[in-house]
């Protein structure tokens, strides 16, 4: 599991009305098709049978066996503009992609409860 934000350098977010507004767009992009250094290999992962998910602002993805599937998008986050448009390589959409939960994105907190390992 992967977290974090979509892009950096300037990145300036608002949530309002329940729905994530990207206001000032980052330099610098996360989502690159070449590093300079690699600390974490998807083939490696996917090879060893890996869950692989990326938590972002403005999406969610899961790494599939062709590469990067958006499976969840925030609401008020336009996929090919504020995604895709903002990725170094291809991302494919899930069949069944749906809106990430409004709750996320309210200035009231959602009141998660920590429920006993069991």
């Amino acid at each position: 599991m992967f977290s974090g934000t979509f892009t950096t350098a300037g990145l300036n977010l608002e949530m309002e009305d329940r729905s994530l507004h990207i206001r000032n767009e980052g330099k610098v992009r996360k989502f690159v098709d070449q590093v300079e250094h690699v600390t974490f290999s998807g083939r490696h992962a996917r090879e060893r049978g890996q869950d692989v998910t990326a938590v972002t602002e403005r999406c969610v993805l899961r790494l599939g066996t062709d590469g990067w599937i958006v499976t969840e998008i925030a609401p008020g986050v336009d996929f090919d503009r504020d995604v895709q448009a903002r990725c170094g390589f291809r991302l494919h959409r899930s069949s069944d992609m749906r809106s990430m939960d409004p709750s996320l994105f309210a200035p009231e907190p959602i009141n998660l409860k920590l429920q006993p390992a069991t």
